[in-house]
């Protein structure tokens, strides 16, 4: 049977952009893979990263973006994934 499992999507690409950056994916490719998702609407997003610059969204070489990237990923992982946020060590965990 099909598992439906909880998908993040990200892409430097937006539907307005007339010229394609990523010469790797296909927006449209992920966009119909996403929307056919035996995965429930509310455990997928599919996210834009338009000012990222490259296909390696994620590297802090390549990415012209990370913050977003970074904040966009962590953001998921807390409302989709249920993770909870670890402190640093050494950090306090009472609030005063």
């Amino acid at each position: 049977p099909d598992r439906a499992l909880p998908h993040f999507y990200s892409s430097i690409l937006e539907k307005k952009v007339a010229s394609p950056r990523d010469q790797v994916i296909s927006i449209d490719e992920i966009q119909r893979f996403a929307e056919t998702s035996a995965t429930p609407a509310d455990q997928r997003r599919l996210v834009a990263f338009p000012e990222a610059g490259g296909h390696i969204i994620t590297s802090d070489l390549q990415s012209k973006d990370l913050e977003s990237v970074r904040r966009e990923t962590y953001k998921f992982a807390e409302e989709v994934l249920k993770l909870a946020v670890l402190k640093p060590v050494g950090e306090s965990t009472t609030t005063n």
